[in-house]
């Protein structure tokens, strides 16, 4: 089971919001400066995402053998098995939502192929539409850039644990000179930030932070909360790709500090544990929702734009537990399924 850590969730909740405040403000306010500090925007908070993926993966999958033979005592190949389960957390409610979505805009438009060549649902289908959009003309409607971004590094990860066990923290310096030479040297039409060369520090950051255990280690927490702090006010001359990352990673630190006073606190406890479990539908939905509140009537005042966010978040929240509790029964169905099936072979044989 995976482990919880409060300070972690915290974050994770933060990030969502914070991303879904983005979205809606660009959509909606003239003046965009409240989304800005000294070294970027708070769509930096993306980077705090691929630190907590990294974290979190490393705390339930320490070791991944690369061989395909089976384990004697689980009868498995675990880098298959990985691939499975990793594949069971995305997908299921993208696709539940995606294909909604689109059969939805097929009926309207009446033909199948309403927004291009139908060879582009493979694309969808293996969650890269919204991280190649840039190129091609893709069905993407859900996950942005950051679904595939995510499943990249999902199918890196026994690679770069494989790499981190023999190497050890030398594993940043690799990692650091691709981050350093695709944002300073970037000779591809896709945005450097999104680029698997540079994606890959955050993710890898985040599994030496779980394994040299950083998150308990107060030194590690000042300093990058001090990092976080002189992002916030001072240009630092580095390229912007960086001053995201210490902003995300500051982010984390703030409340892993945060986490020894709320965790003593009932109600903020109860928010967390709802909530964070509940950060990847959010992720998948709230562009839907925004679009929905604001495609007939854009907010004008500030009063009825605080308002309209209020009822983004609201319904966001609420389609998300309700997207959770379809695909959980689904699960359960679908597994009840298989195994009255295996039941029934078992009997028939016998």
């Amino acid at each position: 089971m995976k482990k919880r850590v409060f300070g972690i969730d915290l974050a994770r909740v933060i990030c969502a919001f914070g991303i879904m405040f983005y979205h809606y403000a660009v959509e909606c306010f003239g003046d965009q400066s409240m989304l800005y500090y000294a070294n970027g925007n708070i769509a930096a908070l993306v980077a705090s995402f691929f630190i907590i993926s990294g974290i979190t993966l490393h705390m339930s999958n320490r070791q991944i053998s690369l061989s395909l033979k089976k384990d004697t005592s689980t009868g498995k190949c675990e880098l298959p098995e990985f691939y499975k389960k990793r594949a069971l957390s995305i997908f299921p409610m993208f696709y539940m939502v995606f294909f909604y979505l689109f059969l939805t805009n097929a009926c309207v438009s009446h033909t199948l192929a309403w927004r291009g060549p139908l060879w582009t649902l493979l694309l969808s289908v293996i969650g890269m539409d919204g991280y190649l959009y840039y190129k091609v003309n893709t069905y993407y409607m859900i996950g942005e850039w950051f679904l595939g971004a995510i499943i990249i590094l999902y199918v890196l990860y026994p690679f770069l644990l494989k790499l981190m066990n023999r190497i050890r923290w030398l594993i940043l310096i690799p990692a650091l000179l691709s981050a350093a030479v695709i944002s300073y040297f970037n000779c591809f039409e896709m945005n450097s930030f999104h680029n698997p060369l540079f994606i890959v520090l955050p993710f890898v950051i985040g599994m030496l932070i779980d394994e040299y255990d950083l998150l308990r280690n107060k030194i590690f927490l000042a300093l990058t909360v001090v990092l976080f702090i002189i992002t916030l006010f001072v240009p630092l001359p580095v390229h912007s790709n960086f001053g995201m990352l210490f902003f995300g990673l500051g982010i984390i630190s703030v409340c892993m500090l945060a986490e020894k006073v709320l965790i003593k606190w009932g109600p903020a406890v109860k928010a967390v544990n709802f909530l964070a479990p509940l950060t990847y539908p959010i992720f998948l939905l709230h562009h839907i929702i925004i679009t929905t509140f604001t495609a007939a009537n854009m907010p004008k005042g500030i009063k009825s734009k605080i308002c309209v966010f209020v009822g983004i978040v609201f319904f966001t929240v609420l389609f998300a537990k309700i997207l959770c509790i379809v695909e959980s029964e689904l699960r359960k169905y679908i597994a009840g399924l298989i195994q009255r099936n295996k039941a029934q072979r078992t009997a028939l044989r016998g």
